[in-house]
């Protein structure tokens, strides 16, 4: 593992030893963008600023420079961010000078081992993993050394599709539906009715599916799901996993 490097060059010392030179207003913006999460994805201005501690003067110019920068999008005073912000965690991730190095080595490890590998780095408390080997590939592998009666689950695309010389081995994939959700977005642009905002794939809106594989399934177990479908679809059967069925 590696450590993140804390003094700055030209500093002398830490960044915290630093206080002269250190900008709030960037770690403002900064704690603004953190303020956004998967239990707060659309904030209005109010609770941005009961997330970050800030005035809401402060998070007003705040917001609005990000959204001048196209890092957070505004619709019907709720901000969400933009996708654009993706580019400051790709900045880190394309300019690690061992990625390229070590991919070759983890994925190779990874087929031995039968094992999902990863690099990981530490940045304080957290652990990043910018780098991962072929996973998938790895149980597939796994799957095969340990013989019949054994199968593998796919993800995010068809199996089948993504890799076809060892269909016979998936079960099924989790789907995300990213034609629907793209579909909808590029209809909605061009009849002027698009709004920007946070989309989530379910079963009803089919941003999600499950897409059965080369493993035979029996017909019973098929029509069991069909009805777990529909009960999710119309809303007897709950997704929140502290809460089944849904009453």
């Amino acid at each position: 593992m590696l450590n993140s490097e804390k003094t700055i060059e030209g500093f002398g010392g830490t960044v915290e030893d630093s206080d002269r030179d250190f900008v709030q207003s960037l770690e403002r913006g900064l704690e603004v963008v953190r303020s956004f999460n998967e239990d707060h994805p659309r904030q209005t201005l109010s609770e941005v600023a009961l997330s970050t501690g800030y005035s809401r003067a402060a998070c007003r110019r705040l917001l609005h420079t990000l959204i001048t920068l196209g890092y957070v999008g505004v619709d019907n005073r709720k901000f969400f961010l933009q996708p654009r912000v993706l580019e400051i965690g790709y900045s880190f991730l394309s300019s690690l000078p061992f990625r390229t190095i070590v991919e070759p080595f983890i994925e190779d490890l990874s087929d031995k081992v039968k094992e999902s590998v990863s690099v990981s780095v530490l940045d304080g408390a957290d652990i990043v993993f910018p780098v991962a080997g072929s996973v998938g590939l790895g149980s597939i592998a796994a799957a095969k050394q340990a013989g019949a009666g054994h199968s593998v689950m796919w993800v995010d695309s068809n199996g089948c599709v993504s890799d076809k010389a060892d269909c016979s081995w998936f079960v099924g994939t989790v789907a995300k539906g990213v034609e629907p959700s793209v579909k909808a977005a590029i209809l909605s642009a061009a009849k002027g009715t698009f709004k920007a905002g946070t989309y989530v794939g379910t079963l009803k809106n089919s941003g999600t599916a499950l897409e059965y594989g080369g493993v035979s399934v029996p017909a019973a177990l098929k029509a069991k799901i069909a009805k777990a479908k529909a009960g999710v679809i119309a809303g007897t059967i709950s997704v929140n996993p502290n809460k089944y069925p849904a009453s």
